[in-house]
């Protein structure tokens, strides 16, 4: 009686290793991105004007939504922001003044939807009177 031995060899798991390694270099090219459209600030700066709303808005997801009016030659420029720092919230709603007031923010590329409507997010509030 005869015995048949398979002369091929095994294959070796390398297709499994080099599918991982795609993946993963996809997984972080895509995280990448993700980071750079959604969670870097593009540009920041400060912006001053008379503060005219702050509105909690939303059905789901509960943001603070307002705006400042920058009047320029009697024509009212009005810039949409969105919060949810609770020491700006504090300071916007205390405040009753009629003084211009300065507001830091960040401007990101993409917004997520439940952080804001805009993207514009403020992040300081500085009620002194701005000469």
């Amino acid at each position: 009686m005869d015995i048949a031995f398979s002369t091929t060899p095994p294959k070796p798991k390398r297709n499994t290793l080099k599918k991982f390694k795609i993946w993963f270099i996809i997984l972080l090219i895509l995280s990448v991105a993700f980071w750079f459209l959604f969670l870097r600030p593009y540009s920041e700066g400060y912006i001053d004007g008379k503060f005219t709303k702050l509105s909690k808005k939303g059905f789901i997801f509960k943001t603070w939504e307002g705006y400042i009016n920058r009047t320029t030659f009697g024509t009212p420029d009005y810039w949409y922001f969105s919060t949810n720092n609770a020491k700006v919230i504090k300071t916007l709603n205390d405040y009753k003044g009629v003084n211009p007031i300065k507001l830091h923010y960040k401007e990101y590329i993409f917004q997520l939807f439940f952080l804001g409507d805009t993207n514009y997010f403020v992040d300081e509030a500085d009620t002194t009177t701005i000469r």
